[in-house]
């Protein structure tokens, strides 16, 4: 059996000649290929009348969306540099006139956001919102994995190890941690009521599934053992 290097090596090999001969008999250029769009990402709205994904154009990575019956598609964003910036984690508000996304790759060990054009600036991994309609983009905070309400304008995302809530619907109201527990916390996931907010609460080596109640503002978990449990996805009826 061939390591996966072997492989790996012998499909750029083929490409590389590929992109030769191509070249050489009047096709296509290596730079061509290397710089060949590709998309990823690919969601649907609640109701399914709407699509979005990420389009990568010669690193230059941008949100498309399209909407049925024709689907025919158009660019959202308007990032116009090949800066390495991933774009991630997209999702659609309840009401589907929201995009939220993440922008900048995961951190480090060392708790560095990868930088790779050198920017004297630096680089965050960042919430981001863009509207359906007009193409707006707001920063909503530090963070990633975002999950939209599945009733309403909240957005919950992780961050600094806890979970924290923005509103889409007023881009006054600042980001709140949502509320402390120990342990890290992650893996958000909405009820299909809006009311209750599963979670996984990691304790080192162990973990267990939270219950987080967005009207009497309580926690509790759902049979706590020394297990890892994690990922909790609720049922059609949130029982």
């Amino acid at each position: 059996m061939p390591t996966k290097k072997l492989v790996f090596a012998f499909i750029i090999f083929f490409i590389f000649n590929a992109a030769v001969s191509a070249q050489q008999s009047g096709g296509f250029s290596l730079e061509q290929v290397l710089s060949s769009p590709f998309p990823s990402e690919l969601i649907s709205s609640p109701k399914g009348q709407r699509v979005a994904w990420v389009f990568d154009k010669e690193g230059r990575r941008n949100i498309w969306v399209a909407e049925g019956p024709q689907f025919k598609a158009r660019q959202l964003t308007k990032y116009g540099n090949d800066d390495g910036q991933e774009l991630t984690d997209l999702g659609f508000s309840s009401d589907g006139n929201w995009i939220v996304f993440v922008r900048g790759g995961d951190k480090n060990s060392r708790g560095e956001v990868p930088n790779p054009t050198s920017d004297p600036v630096g680089a965050k991994q960042e919430i981001m919102a863009v509207n359906w309609t007009s193409g707006e983009t707001r920063t909503i905070s530090e963070g990633n994995n975002p999950v939209s309400s599945t009733n309403g304008t909240a957005v919950v995302f992780s961050k600094g190890d806890q979970l924290w809530s923005a509103s889409l619907g007023d881009a006054n109201q600042k980001p709140a941690q949502l509320f402390v527990a120990r342990g890290t916390i992650g893996a958000p996931h909405w009820s299909p009521d809006g009311r209750f907010l599963a979670f996984t609460s990691g304790r080192s080596d162990h973990s267990f599934i939270g219950i987080y109640d967005t009207v009497s503002k309580t926690v509790r978990y759902i049979s706590p053992t020394v297990d890892r449990d994690s990922n909790p996805r609720w049922s059609q009826d949130g029982k």
